[in-house]
């Protein structure tokens, strides 16, 4: 299966550049997608975090390894990744996703991160990789809500996966629907395409819309409204061409308003295999005479799949008279492709028949995968014609020929050439010849009518005709040997020659040729030659590095030196304050107890390194080259062994009893600080042209660093304190000082941490803060340098390496708001970078709460009534009352004027217009403090209209019951219904409240009304009634 190339050239995805390596272009063998594409955005302290998917695609023909991960440099968003690098191994046209998840702590600074993304396939495509991906990440605030999405989403129904694709047969099509919702508070127009496939793949189609009244049209979009959802259908339509196998389009939905958005998805889907194959077997030469004969296969690949079909030509018959040849013999067909397979059938030519022949053959087809064919089998004839009739002329030859050879005989004993020297051996010596001995080969020889010789020549060669040695010629025209050959040949009765030097003395491999040139006679002579098998000299052993190893493979920093303890002056921020100065400003002595390495037994101080080498005689130099983790040269050092064995060596290295093997052990480097190292051996060779016959490196050897104290757990006891028990506390604590210690008094703040690697702290100190920055609580040092402090043995113990404190006092009891700040000064700290300090949540002291009193409430100068009636007159100023209110509480109490102007200082004033309209309101002090307490004082103010004027007299009467204060008309008299709700009326004794509003005549409340008419008796009809108890009046 394979998937289509969707890589699309880079481009601007939402303000961030998408880059890739130089080279990277459109044909790249890697797809990738991300989501989220754009800016992403996670809440700090969000235990969910961010889930960044990189979906891969093999695009390429090669099974790759694929390397993701996050740059080094990207800090600190690969620090906040669970797992910053992810692999994967996917096959051709494979895909797959892989999850990255950011986790950013809930004290990470607001901001936005810019981090590279990294996806290497370094060993498979190292021309097309890494490609870089450059992305923002926003950091929102702890406290913060998260910022609330408007960029449109899509999904798409029915959902697929690289695992669950949707399967299409052949010529099938696939409905996807598309819903679109647009979250932005704009109308919004979308277009849906898909760029990785051709027009013809798919089709979208929008829903019509309704612009006229009965016109339907067709639309190029979908269009929104801000919230609402809508559906396009995506109908893919693979052509009847398309290749089987897994597809990964992408689908892409473009916004109007917001063209740079990317809103991108993948379709997985598969179209299932296909299997059609047609083969015609062609004639086109069937009758011959000595040629052969030719035959056809024309298949057509009418399927979807790539098939391969192996084509064999056999006889039918059992006599195996022809020979077949098949080009090609194996054929591969790719969807709706075709080939063409010669067959030559050609008869054996010697068994051709006199009276002609019909040859059958058969041809077989076979699918290398198993896959089914409509046709596997074929039968073919060839007709080899006669044999002419002139090849019987042939038996007569024959025999005329026999008859020939025998007169040559004959002629050729009476004509024998003359006897000339034969070569009967000629040899080296089988011995094994080396070039560090100096060797030369030597040759042996045996030679038949050494009589019959003039001289012998002997040229050494290599394998390849090139001259090595010689030629070295031999005179034996003489009757006597020559000189060179004196002391190893006897001439007699063959010339046997053992052990005779050459000059071949160089490495490699010698054939040696003997050429006898045979004395002149009558007759001309060819001279004899013979060679020899191949001989070797044995090249000088070169040196060879066998093994290289450290003597751990990780080492601890320090050794078996010890750890250097530095006090370094560390200042704390915001204070100017500083730690670590000496041992002497300290909160207290330190105790007898002292606190234990938890580390390990001492490693070396040093990285150590054992070798072992082949061959060290040969060796002229030893190059050992430290390398750190990019594989960059750090430290070279090199070990001269022109005379012998290097000085530095002689008390780290031997060789074994022959010299052959040389072991070193425990070789010191230079490599002390912490950190990854990887050591390269090579070896030069005393021969040569300096360059190493052999190179050897280590496996990455670590070297840890000390480890540092780090604070584990640092919390108050509790988060909230009162003021009036630490007070309590404290008295108790000073009239019982032997108290018992088990159980602490609160009297102040505490505090608990845990701190590891407590043998490595010099110092700690303690401040405390407000949230504004103000130092609330001085800063308390304790020196560890000779144990646990006196001021912290109450308090503190130890756990292995793990220091623990419970409720340790600070002092600090007074009302405000505290955070609390531990510094761990380490003794081996050179910098600032090296202090570690942890905070405390907000801790708050509570203040003795203060009981809450209205000292006074006035209205224009005098003590507030429960209520106060006004009369409204036309063309009059508005009513405007003086308020004037001190009330007496603690610093969390809380005043308010309601229902204006609110809340207010303890003590003020504040003019307050009354409504000119009929109604009445009500104007409240309202005090409360942090205990819940209140206390409320409530002012009712009632506006009434004027009175109506008096009616006409009326004609004189008769008088009626009701007496004569009836039949005046007079507002307000006796027996009016109503008369009691007219201001100043007889009726009315006792109005609510005296209060005098300039301007305002009439006003509830006016001395001289009730005067005019004669007071009758308290009875409970006339009584008058208290202020709150009085009705709302109305005219």
């Amino acid at each position: 299966m394979t998937i289509q190339p969707l890589s699309a050239p880079p481009e601007e995805m939402n303000g961030l550049s998408v880059n890739s390596r130089p080279g990277h272009s459109v044909g790249s063998p890697l797809g990738i997608i991300r989501n989220p594409s754009g800016l992403a955005t996670v809440i700090a302290g969000d235990e969910d975090g961010l889930k960044l998917s990189i979906t891969v695609t093999n695009q390429g023909p090669i099974s790759a390894l694929i390397d993701i991960y996050i740059d080094e440099k990207s800090q600190p968003v690969r620090q906040w990744c669970v797992s910053p690098h992810e692999y994967l191994a996917l096959n051709p046209g494979q895909s797959s996703e892989v999850v990255l998840k950011i986790k950013v702590p809930d004290n990470a600074i607001p901001d936005t991160y810019d981090y590279l993304l990294v996806v290497d396939a370094q060993q498979h495509y190292p021309e097309n990789t890494p490609i870089y991906h450059r992305a923002k990440l926003q950091v929102m605030p702890f406290v913060e809500e998260a910022r609330t999405a408007t960029d449109a989403t899509f999904t798409l129904q029915p959902a697929t996966s690289s695992l669950q694709p949707a399967m299409l047969q052949r010529g099938e099509q696939l409905e996807l629907k598309v819903t679109v919702h647009n979250r932005s508070d704009r109308v919004d127009r979308f277009r849906l395409t898909c760029p990785d496939l051709d027009s013809k793949w798919f089709r979208v189609i929008y829903p019509e819309g309704l612009p006229l009244a009965g016109i339907i049209t067709s639309t190029q979009g979908l269009e929104l409204n801000p919230g609402d959802k809508g559906d396009i259908l995506l109908f893919l339509s693979p052509p009847m061409t398309a290749w089987a196998g897994m597809y990964a389009p992408t689908v892409r939905l473009y916004s109007e308003n917001n063209p740079d958005l990317v809103l991108l998805d993948v379709v997985y889907l598969e179209i299932a295999e296909f299997h059609l194959i047609t083969v015609d077997f062609i004639t086109l030469v069937s009758k011959v005479k000595n040629q052969a004969g030719l035959f056809e296969l024309r298949f057509q690949n009418s399927g979807n799949t790539i098939r391969e079909i192996d084509i064999f030509a056999k006889d039918a018959d059992e006599d195996n008279i022809c020979t077949y040849t098949v080009a090609p013999s194996k054929v591969r067909l790719s969807p709706g492709g075709s080939a063409i397979a010669g067959i030559q059938v050609k008869p054996t030519k010697g068994r051709r028949p006199f009276y002609g022949r019909m040859l059958n053959f058969v041809v077989d087809l076979e699918d290398t995968q198993k896959l089914p064919l409509l046709t596997n089998h074929f039968q073919g004839t060839l007709m080899w014609e006669p044999r002419p009739w002139w090849q019987f002329l042939l038996l007569v030859f024959l025999l005329t020929g026999s008859l020939a050879a025998l007169i040559y005989f004959i002629f050729w004993l009476i004509t024998k050439p003359p006897i000339k020297p034969e070569i009967i051996e000629f040899s080296p010596e089988p011995i094994k010849y080396k070039e560090i001995n100096n060797d030369a080969i030597r040759l042996n020889w045996r030679i038949g009518n050494p009589q019959k010789i003039e001289y012998i020549k002997i040229t050494g060669m290599s394998p390849d005709g090139l001259v090595l040695s010689g030629p070295f010629v031999y005179d034996l025209s003489q009757k006597t040997l020559p000189k060179e050959l004196q002391d190893f040949c006897v001439p007699e009765p063959q010339l046997t020659c053992q052990n005779v030097w050459t000059d071949a003395r160089k490495s490699g491999d010698y054939i040696f040729e003997m050429t006898v040139m045979p004395k002149k006679g009558r007759k001309a002579v060819e001279p004899v030659t013979l060679r020899t098998t191949s001989v070797r000299i044995e090249a000088i052993p070169v040196p060879q590095a066998v093994q290289v190893e450290s003597t751990q493979p990780i080492y601890q920093q320090g050794g078996n030196q010890g750890r250097s303890l530095l006090a370094v002056p560390a200042s704390i921020p915001g204070t100017g304050q500083s730690i670590g100065q000496s041992s002497g400003q300290s909160s207290g002595q330190s105790t007898d107890q002292s606190i234990g390495d938890s580390a390990s037994a001492p490693l070396r101080d040093r990285i150590l390194l054992n070798w072992r080498l082949n061959n060290p005689n040969q060796i002229k130099q030893l190059r050992l080259m430290g390398l750190n983790q990019e594989g960059v040269i750090q430290t070279q050092k090199t070990y001269d062994f022109t005379q012998g064995m290097s000085p530095e060596l002689e008390r780290y290295c031997q060789k074994n009893l022959d010299s052959t093997v040389l072991t070193c052990e425990n070789v010191p480097t230079d490599a002390k600080e912490p950190g990854l190292y990887m050591f390269e051996l090579q070896v030069i060779p005393s021969i040569g042209d300096g360059s190493p016959s052999a190179v050897i490196k280590t496996n990455a050897i670590q070297i840890k660093g000390i480890p540092q104290p780090k604070i584990v757990e640092f919390a108050p006891s509790q988060l909230v304190y009162e003021e009036v028990k630490l007070k309590a506390a404290n008295l108790a604590a000073n009239q019982t000082p032997a108290a018992n210690t088990v159980t602490p008094k609160v009297n102040s703040i505490l505090l608990n941490w845990q701190v590891e690697q407590v043998s490595q702290v010099q110092e700690i100190g303690l401040i405390g803060r407000s949230p504004d920055g103000r130092v609330n609580s001085p800063l308390q040092r304790y020196d560890f340098t000779q144990g646990i402090p006196v001021a912290l043995k109450d308090y503190c113990r130890l756990s292995g390496p793990q220091l623990v404190c419970k409720n340790v006092p600070t002092g600090a009891n007074q009302p405000d708001d505290y955070i609390f700040d531990l510094i761990v000064l380490p003794k081996n700290a050179q910098t600032q970078e090296g202090i570690t300090t942890k905070k405390t949540e907000i801790i708050k002291i509570i203040p003795e709460p203060v009981p809450i009193n209205i000292l006074a409430f006035n209205i224009n100068g005098q003590a507030a009534a429960p209520k106060y009636i006004f009369e409204t007159q036309p063309k009059t100023k508005p009513i405007v009352l003086t308020l004037f209110w001190q009330v007496s509480g603690g610093q969390d109490m809380k005043v308010e004027i309601l229902p204006a102007p609110g809340s207010v200082s303890p003590q003020g004033s504040v003019t307050y217009p009354v409504t000119p309209d009929p109604g009445q309101e009500t104007i409240t002090l309202k005090v409360t403090n942090a205990q819940g307490q209140e206390l409320t004082r409530t002012v009712a103010i009632q506006t009434l209209a004027p009175p109506p004027p008096p009616p006409p007299p009326a004609p004189p009467v008769a008088a009626t019951p009701g007496g004569a204060g009836a039949a005046a008309g007079v507002p307000g008299a006796a027996g009016v219904p109503g008369a009691a709700g007219v201001p100043g009326a007889a009726g009315v004794p006792g109005v609510p409240g005296t209060l005098e509003v300039p301007g305002v005549p009439g006003a509830a409340g006016t001395p001289g009304a009730a005067g005019e008419e004669e007071k009758e008796p308290p009875t409970p009809d006339n009584t008058p009634l208290a202020p709150a108890e009085i009705n709302p009046q109305f005219n």
